[in-house]
């Protein structure tokens, strides 16, 4: 996976959840009966918000090591595999046409509690637009300032986990 790579903040498009779908219907045709639940998650999910034009995809799996045995057909289709690159107990399926990265596709088991906090922050964002602007124009005022990917990770990280723990708790209340 590049890790030197420039990255772009765009508009909203109402493609993503196209992206999204046809992802969906792919990896459900590869993993078949191993996938628990399947969800459009990250900025992209959000309505509205712009954000990298990369879909990040979430699958909950029943098997991690049945998900390791599809590598090759993954490969032949031109996504990379990472094993615990996001979170230890984790696959990251990522895929790029030329130097634009298309798709990010996190598999966790049902016992990874990343994917509930994939999905809180994606639910509160969506029902807390003002905070979900507020996330976006940060995104914006890092590409501003650089170009460089690891940079504009590193410079909404503070943010981000200030995010996680705020919508980890409003989930708990809305239960």
């Amino acid at each position: 996976m590049q890790t030197h790579r420039t990255y772009s903040i765009k508009p909203y498009s109402k493609n993503w959840p196209r992206r999204f779908r046809a992802q969906e219907k792919l990896l459900k045709k590869i993993l078949g009966k191993n996938i628990v639940e399947i969800h459009h998650v990250g900025s992209t999910a959000i309505p509205g918000m712009d954000a990298k034009p990369v879909v990040d995809v979430l699958i909950v799996a029943k098997n991690l090591k049945a998900i390791d045995k599809t590598e090759g057909k993954f490969k032949a289709l031109g996504y990379g595999l990472l094993a615990n690159y996001v979170t230890p107990n984790s696959r990251l399926l990522y895929k790029f046409r030329g130097k634009e990265k298309l798709y990010n596709i996190h598999l966790l088991p049902q016992s990874n509690p990343e994917s509930k906090r994939l999905l809180h922050v994606k639910n509160y964002l969506i029902a807390n637009p003002r905070v979900a602007r507020q996330y976006a124009q940060l995104k914006k005022k890092l590409y501003k300032k650089t170009k460089d990917y690891a940079s504009y990770r590193k410079g909404k990280d503070r943010f981000c986990r200030a995010l996680s723990d705020t919508a980890s708790r409003w989930a708990k209340k809305t239960k």
